[in-house]
């Protein structure tokens, strides 16, 4: 993804919400993976803080308030709505999660590839947005 920013594949957008959900997931993979120790939490911490340092100035904040987007939709999970929310105000086009059980309905036809489009934001796990946006750089097959 990095990569594909610093390429102008894409601009790349978050809020406080979607960091929150970052670190939160982070913290959690970190202590089922490797546990929760003094010095393991001070490595996953050094860990996120690398992260954010290549991130935050690739990505373009964008400030979620309530009554900016009026009514919020409905979705699976009252929880992403705030990404939803991170889109629109960001007038985005994709939304890129590996969180698909709470992706929007299939929208495609029987027999095509998956499609899931919510309000004209299409949602896409990160490696089918990377195929997208590099699609046409036959230089690049494995971004």
């Amino acid at each position: 993804m990095i990569r594909a920013l610093d390429a102008g594949r894409f601009e790349g957008l978050w809020s406080e919400w979607i960091l929150g959900e970052l670190y939160y997931g982070l913290a959690w993979d970190w202590a089922a993976n490797k546990g929760t120790d003094d010095t393991q939490r001070r490595a996953m911490s050094a860990s996120a803080h690398a992260m954010l340092r290549l991130l935050i100035p690739r990505l373009e904040i964008v400030t979620l308030r309530r009554g900016a987007i009026d009514p919020w939709p409905s979705l699976r999970d009252q929880d992403d709505e705030p990404v939803w929310a991170t889109a629109v105000l960001g007038r985005a086009t994709h939304v890129v999660s590996m969180n698909t059980h709470d992706f929007p309905p299939n929208a495609a036809a029987q027999g095509e590839p998956p499609r899931h489009v919510w309000e004209g934001i299409e949602y896409l796990e990160p490696q089918a947005f990377l195929a997208m946006i590099w699609a046409d750089d036959p230089t690049d097959d494995e971004e």
